[in-house]
């Protein structure tokens, strides 16, 4: 939050004489407010020479704070997908931004090669702020998202970060899209008693050594009952 009274004629600076404060300006992230602790009628209207600088006339401070609170201009904010998220093929998924100073249609589009080429998700879809899909059978882990505006491109935003889209579910080893103890059952049925094998293979590695032994049911274990980490980075 700064603190403001005079704008000085030349430093091009908010200035507050003998650091007392009369008035503050503060941006928030979806709107502006300036508020003084006196009239307007009390600045002097001459800009003369006042306490070692000169002062700005009533009606170059009122300018000052009019540009000051200028509407923002047009952005899209991707919320989710951000980075770091795993769709699974086939799942209904939400697409979900914000929009400021914006509210025309938008083009949605994703890549899986850390984008160096995009697919049109939609082409002009209304800007409501989500959009659901069913997420494409491209198994990837360098993905993103696009957003922009459906006209000409601007603004627009992409994902901070690269998500992951994946045909199998990272220690869901009996392949029903849940992790549970049913997934620990069939991973000891698979190591200790000649099981089926994991589906698909990689589902089997949750602790992600590329590697499916005891190891991955304890850590099943642990996430499920002790509340260990997730399983994060199967490779098998």
């Amino acid at each position: 939050m700064d603190t403001v009274l005079f704008y000085t004629v030349g430093s091009g600076q908010w200035w507050t004489p003998s650091e007392l404060v009369a008035g503050i300006k503060y941006p928030g992230d979806f709107f502006k407010v300036v508020m003084f602790g006196f009239g307007f009628e009390s600045i002097r209207n001459d800009g003369g020479y006042f306490q070692g600088q000169y002062t700005s006339t009533p009606q170059y401070i009122m300018q000052r704070v009019l540009e000051w609170l200028r509407a923002p201009l047009p952005a899209i904010d991707i919320v989710s997908p951000n980075g770091g998220e795993a769709w699974y093929v086939g799942d209904s998924t939400d697409i979900l931004w914000q929009s400021v100073s914006f509210n025309k249609n938008v083009k949605i589009e994703y890549s899986t090669d850390a984008g160096s080429n995009w697919t049109i998700i939609a082409d002009s879809a209304a800007n409501t702020g989500i959009y659901t899909l069913e997420v494409p059978d491209t198994p990837s882990n360098s993905c993103q998202v696009r957003i922009s505006d459906a006209s000409d491109g601007v603004p627009s935003d992409v994902t901070d970060g690269f998500f992951a889209i994946t045909n199998y579910m990272c220690g869901d080893a009996s392949g029903d899209k849940l992790i549970d103890v049913g997934d620990v059952i069939y991973m000891i049925n698979y190591l200790f008693k000649g099981g089926p094998v994991p589906n698909p293979k990689a589902a089997g590695d949750p602790n992600g050594d590329c590697v499916i032994d005891v190891g991955d049911v304890i850590y099943l274990i642990n996430y499920l009952f002790k509340n260990g980490p997730a399983p994060s980075g199967c490779c098998a």
